[in-house]
């Protein structure tokens, strides 16, 4: 069984609901960070994904960033030419994990962050 390492965070349309979920209210017209928070990983192989599956071109989206090169190593949506990546070496380091929404979305979403 693997740890889920989502860090807990809170933003205005983006509100946890229980340890691993989060309820999201964007009533929005366009692509929006609803926040963002650091984290700090070792080495290794992972994964960024959700409970229930992201679209390549769904209206949620979750990167997670290098800070000290601002290089995307993992993302859960397509956007022009970068593409989805959900699985990814990274070395280790401090990241910016940046949660999104684009258009208007109501609903309960997990997202999850798995050393593989």
């Amino acid at each position: 069984m693997y740890r889920n390492l989502f860090p807990r965070f809170t933003a205005a349309e983006l509100s946890p609901v229980d340890d691993a979920s989060y309820d999201v209210e964007y009533s929005g017209g366009t692509w929006k960070s609803l926040g963002g928070t650091s984290l700090s990983l070792e080495a290794g192989e992972y994964s960024l994904e959700d409970s229930e599956g992201f679209a390549a071109g769904g209206n949620i989206y979750f990167m997670l960033v290098s800070k000290s090169d601002a290089a995307v190593f993992l993302r859960t949506n397509d956007s022009g030419e970068n593409k989805r990546k959900t699985k990814a070496s990274l070395p280790a380091g401090e990241y910016t994990l940046t949660f999104a929404c684009g258009k208007s979305f109501s609903g309960v979403v997990t997202p999850i962050i798995r050393k593989l």
